[in-house]
């Protein structure tokens, strides 16, 4: 006769495992003191012959019956119902924020805190780059300003060194040189 497996729940369960368990057990007695598993993982007798009527003296909570069925339990009617949903629920403001299990269908429901630090982080973002922006511009105008700056006195300098030149081949050759006001307009930098 095969063993029952040692990883059942509460202190009996005649399901077996699996299908091997099944070959060459003599199920007749299992039957008549079958247990039927509550979702709470409670064990309760399904009054199908096994004389454990009184399960409060088991220590275990009497579930709620099905009429018409022998008093076996609601949910064990179903293989792997669940308990009862507390009805009512009520997630707290902290489980709106960070997000939380509903227990009406065991799905996360996503919590708007993320979506708020998402929105927090763009407005942030968009104000960092405005400023950014503006520091660009203000970079822009000040290359600009010292570009002429540079331009003007690099002008001033090159202007003044022609012009000297000028001035010195008029003293030395005068009869070929040309006079410094028309070389300046002709050479000069503008």
């Amino acid at each position: 006769m095969a063993t029952i497996p040692n990883n059942m729940t509460g202190f009996m369960n005649p399901v077996p495992q699996t299908y091997e368990d099944y070959a060459g057990m003599n199920v007749s007695p299992l039957l008549s003191q079958a247990q039927w598993n509550v979702g709470d993982g409670s064990n309760v007798n399904g009054s199908l012959g096994s004389g454990f009527s009184n399960l409060s003296s088991y220590g275990m909570p009497s579930p709620p019956t099905v009429g018409g069925f022998g008093g076996i339990p609601y949910n064990s009617i179903t293989p792997g119902a669940s308990t009862a949903v507390p009805t009512g629920f009520q997630p707290s403001a902290w489980q709106k924020l960070t997000g939380y299990v509903d227990p009406a269908t065991d799905k996360q429901v996503t919590g708007w805190g993320g979506l708020a630090l998402g929105g927090a982080s763009f407005l942030t973002n968009a104000y960092l780059g405005m400023k950014q922006y503006g520091i660009a511009k203000d970079t822009l105008e000040q290359n600009k300003r010292q570009f002429k700056l540079n331009y003007d006195a690099q002008r001033s300098m090159t202007n003044s060194a022609l012009e000297d030149r000028q001035r010195r081949r008029m003293q030395e050759r005068p009869d070929l040189a040309m006079p410094v006001a028309d070389y300046m307009a002709k050479w000069g930098i503008k």
